[in-house]
Parts: C-alpha cells; structure tokens; sequence
C-alpha cells in the first residue's frame, strides 16, 4: 500500500482521488459502511476504522505515506485518538511520511483577515486547542524506523483541494 489517508472525507476524497489519477493505490478509513461503499466507488480502498476503540485493529501503517486527518474528539482537551495511534506505530510499524492536518481554528477568531501559517496561534475552543498543542506530536518510540512528519493546516490544502463554489 502506497497511501494511507485516515479520516477520508471531504478532503480525504479529493486527495485520494488526486492520488487514483495519478495510478497509486491509495487506502482511506471511514468509520461506517454507508462511507465505505462510497469510497469503493472512487476507486479507493476502504478500511473500517474508529480510532476510539482499542485495540485498533491491523492497519496498513507501514504506508509510504500515511495522512492523517482525524480530528480530536469534540471539547475535550487531549487527543487520545492521535496517542493511541502513535502507540500502534511501536507496534504495527511506521509509515515513512506522516502528513497531520490541523484546522485554522488554531488561529481563533482574525476577524475576517486572511489567515496563513505565519499567524501566531490563539485557540479558543477546546478542539483547536487541542490541535494546536498537538505540535510537536509525539515521535513513534526508537525502534521503529525513522518518520517524516509533515504539518497541514487548512490554508496550506485549501487552494488545490476545495473548489471555488466552496470557498
């Protein structure tokens, strides 16, 4: 497996299907049947998966590329979603990049100004605090092969991946 896109949504979908395009299998992890068949009709590879139950079943984490697009859970101040996902790396194996995407609610509320990835950050609600404090995320343990780690944020993706009608 080439790539790995866990939380294959919106933006999982369209990122996949830039990747089928281009004739590399990709994988995507959705956490129900109806999501499932819909991304089988992409052309995608899709694997049930709810990082909020243990123990995460096999995965394929030992991808080239692994993206992660799973949010933390809703108010709450720590993500075990991410943790118990790092953890599985130790045991599962590493993917050779990781690519993590945040959301711009890291920035808070800029009042309506353009927002790239040179605003300080200044979370408000427990979710994006969350996000934010997710960098540095912790690093898969020493003896599991070494891993790229790559930091999206909303801004980064929004030009390629959102279509105009819905900026």
């Amino acid at each position: 497996m080439n790539m790995l896109i866990l939380g294959c949504g919106y933006l999982g979908q369209r990122l996949a299907a830039r990747y089928h395009e281009a004739g590399i299998e990709t994988a995507g992890t959705v956490r129900s049947l109806h999501s499932a068949k819909q991304l089988k009709l992409q052309g995608i590879n899709p694997l049930l998966l709810d990082l909020d139950r243990r123990p995460l079943p096999q995965l394929p984490v030992s991808c080239n590329k692994l993206f992660h697009f799973i949010p933390p859970p809703a108010e709450s101040c720590t993500d075990p979603r991410t943790a118990g996902l790092v953890n599985e790396f130790g045991r599962q194996g590493s993917p050779r990049r990781l690519v993590y995407l945040s959301t711009t609610g890291v920035y808070g509320d800029c009042g309506g100004d353009w927002v790239d990835e040179q605003r300080t950050p200044a979370p408000h609600a427990p979710r994006a605090c969350v996000w934010r404090w997710r960098k540095p995320m912790p690093r898969p343990s020493p003896s599991t092969k070494t891993t790229a780690i790559a930091w999206w944020t909303a801004p980064t993706i929004a030009a390629a991946a959102i279509p105009a009608s819905r900026r």
